[in-house]
């Protein structure tokens, strides 16, 4: 999917729960084009609990982050960042991927450890969680693509990550709680490919053949 950064392209997911399993394992595929807003978002949810989880690039392009909330308190929120530049950033395909597994949080660029912080709590979670992809507000809107998202409540060792980024079979998708594989090329509805029923609402974002290199056939979204 391609989002222009612009015109509050995103993809509205419904709430999902993560806090039971105290786990959670982002991947994606993402390119962003140049600066546009302050913020870039990835993937971001947020609501009375503060931001349970969320992964994006901030401060024009110089930082990449995955922020993490937990115990259901809005003042219990850290950031994991990484210092990135535009050059290195902007116009090709990334990989993205952060992981917490109760004890530690962990943050992966082009399938290489960025950073790490120790953290332990419950991912915090209400029912009035928004989540979206590709934006929040008119300051935190991705202007570029996204291609295969998905969201687990369980942390995926650093092979597991690998594998499924090499379109592997070999993966246990126990802890699967959402799956976007992009690949619908048309329509306003991005399916949740898990069997949990986690489907996204396309608004704005345009489908693109603009894809990563990888195995099978895909569309990204451009925002």
């Amino acid at each position: 999917l391609s989002f222009d950064g612009v015109n509050d392209d995103r993809v509205e997911l419904p709430p999902m729960d993560l806090s039971a399993n105290n786990a959670i394992t982002i991947l994606t595929r993402f390119k962003t084009n140049s600066i546009n807003t302050t913020y870039q978002v990835l993937i971001r949810a947020e609501g009375s609990v503060g931001i349970p989880w969320m992964l994006q690039l901030s401060d024009d392009l110089s930082i990449y982050e995955f922020g993490l909330g937990l115990n259901n308190s809005p003042t219990n929120y850290s950031e994991l960042e990484y210092q990135i530049s535009p050059e290195q950033i902007s116009g090709q395909w990334h990989y993205a991927a952060a992981v917490y597994d109760g004890n530690e949080k962990r943050i992966y660029l082009d399938e290489q450890l960025v950073g790490s912080a120790t953290e332990s709590g419950s991912i915090s979670y209400a029912d009035d969680l928004s989540h979206y992809i590709g934006w929040l507000n008119t300051t935190h809107q991705l202007y570029g693509n996204i291609d295969e998202l998905s969201i687990w409540n369980r942390p995926l060792s650093e092979a597991e990550m690998s594998d499924y980024n090499l379109g592997s079979d070999e993966v246990d998708v126990n802890g699967l709680v959402a799956q976007y594989k992009f690949n619908g090329g048309s329509g306003n509805i991005l399916y949740d490919h898990s069997g949990n029923q986690n489907h996204g609402s396309i608004i704005g974002a345009t489908w693109s053949g603009d894809v990563p290199p990888s195995p099978g056939e895909n569309n990204s979204l451009s925002f």
